[in-house]
């Protein structure tokens, strides 16, 4: 009986979602109707109904914003247009200029490229005060345990990647000199009355001169590795200054503006 009530729960659990979708659906080809129409206004009243209600596909999402955002240009309030272009671009990172068709209007051109120079201007501030946080304690201690994790961690991924490389061979010659050392020690030591001693003892000595220069070498290579991720800055520092499209005065088009911060 209880196996019963739950297949008959989930059944209705999903004939729900299946109406409720084709609802928003169908909410949704009104709204962009309304949009084709020139009833601006209400478009973006229903719009963004809908996108309250979070109960939209990521398509839908999608086709609603872009939707939304053009209404806005056409009711002339570009700042809410901006407001949602950014949401778009956050939302799906593979939307692009391309994304607004082969030839979109100069008018939907400048609000989604300032949304796009916003939304990137975001993204740094967030890791400028990611890595405004960085201890050197905690820098020291990764790149002494673990070479190149210390740079990783303060944001210079491929400079770790490569002093990890570099440390690990040095690490790995040393081991193999260390072990040819060794054989060459206990062939020296436990060589027999007859044997060639003098060459043997050549050997040996070369083979433990070049057992230290590994070792000193890997030892070098990780205390550098150490003093270049404690001395270093992060990667991202302040930016001084922010972008910003304007239209040029007196002609057509798009400017980029410098914004000098102090």
């Amino acid at each position: 009986m209880n196996r019963s009530l739950r297949r008959t729960a989930v059944v209705l659990l999903l004939w729900s979602s299946w109406v409720v979708a084709q609802d928003q659906e169908a909410e949704l080809e009104q709204a962009l109707q309304l949009h084709q129409d020139g009833e601006w206004e209400m478009a973006v009243q229903e719009l963004e109904g809908l996108l309250a209600t979070d109960q939209l596909s990521q398509g839908q999402r999608k086709r609603a914003r872009q939707t939304l955002a053009e209404a806005y240009i056409f009711l002339k309030q570009e700042a809410e247009a901006v407001r949602v272009y950014k949401q778009l671009v956050r939302d799906d990172r593979s939307f692009d200029m391309r994304s607004l068709g082969e030839n979109p209007e100069a008018r939907l051109l400048r609000p989604f490229g300032q949304a796009v120079l916003e939304v990137r201007d975001e993204e740094l501030k967030a890791l400028e005060a990611q890595y405004s946080q960085v201890s050197r304690g905690a820098v020291f201690l990764r790149s002494a345990l673990v070479p190149g994790w210390g740079q990783r961690y303060q944001g210079y991924r491929w400079r770790g990647y490569v002093i990890l490389g570099v440390a690990a061979s040095s690490v790995t010659y040393a081991v193999v000199a260390e072990r040819a050392f060794r054989r060459a020690r206990d062939d020296y030591q436990g060589a027999r009355a007859d044997a060639d001693f003098e060459t043997l003892y050549d050997t040996y000595t070369r083979k433990a001169d070049l057992a230290d220069l590994a070792l000193g070498i890997a030892g070098a290579i990780w205390a550098t590795n150490v003093l270049d991720a404690v001395f270093q800055r992060p990667a991202i520092p302040r930016a001084p200054v922010s972008l910003e499209l304007q239209a040029p005065p007196g002609s057509a088009g798009l400017q980029v503006a410098l914004l000098k911060r102090f």
